[in-house]
């Protein structure tokens, strides 16, 4: 039985761990690594694109358009998959947050409704959890 490989980067380490209070650290550094992905694979391809445009000088006129229509094809396909890749970040990231935040709104009013139940209820700590500062009304606000 062979051992499951280990991540090898932040956003394989972000996809693959649950979410936490270091969600939006995370969160940011994958982003950023991908970031960092999509310029070493454009950078990689402009170095071929050149490579290829200087060895081809000779070419004729439509061997050499189909060349440049091949890069541009393949400068497009890495576009898309990076925009591909950031949205779904970008969503994966959004769920989490928004998740955590129904579990603070379900605790706060858990502990609400326990407070107003108790016996004498405990009318101070009833206000914690209604005050607006507690909880954000927004999964964007803590992003």
């Amino acid at each position: 039985m062979s051992p499951t490989p280990q991540p090898t980067d932040d956003v394989d380490i972000y996809f693959e761990t649950p979410a936490d209070d270091k969600e939006h650290s995370r969160f940011q550094r994958a982003k950023e690594q991908l970031e960092i992905r999509h310029r070493n694979r454009m950078e990689r391809v402009r170095k071929e694109w050149e490579e290829a445009d200087r060895q081809a000088k000779n070419l004729p006129k439509a061997e050499r358009q189909t060349l440049i229509q091949h890069f541009q094809a393949m400068v497009e396909s890495l576009e898309e998959e990076a925009a591909s890749e950031k949205q779904q970040l970008v969503e994966t990231h959004l769920a989490r947050v928004e998740a955590m935040l129904n579990d603070r709104r379900r605790l706060a009013l858990e502990n609400y409704l326990a407070a107003l139940q108790a016996d004498p209820p405990r009318v101070n700590s009833t206000h914690w959890p209604l005050r607006a500062s507690s909880i954000p009304s927004s999964p964007l606000s803590i992003c």
